[in-house]
């Protein structure tokens, strides 16, 4: 009785583990995924920063010509 029980168990706790694995590889990737589009994150927002300090600085200079010729 032993035996068969074993038999049954083996190919469902395989089975099991497979699809554990699986679980596992998905996870895997979507972190990998996720980790890319952070570090793309992360560059995109510094790109943004830069070109509101450029632009920020442009109209300060613009704004501080106008006060310049006006007094």
């Amino acid at each position: 009785m032993a035996q068969h029980r074993r038999k049954r168990i083996i190919p469902a706790l395989a089975h099991k583990m497979s699809r554990e694995v699986r679980h596992v590889s998905a996870l895997t990737h979507a972190l990998h995924d996720l980790r890319l589009a952070l570090h793309r994150l992360g560059r995109e927002l510094l790109v943004c920063l830069a070109l509101l300090i450029c632009t920020w600085q442009l109209l300060w200079e613009v704004f501080a010509r106008l006060l310049r010729a006006l007094f």
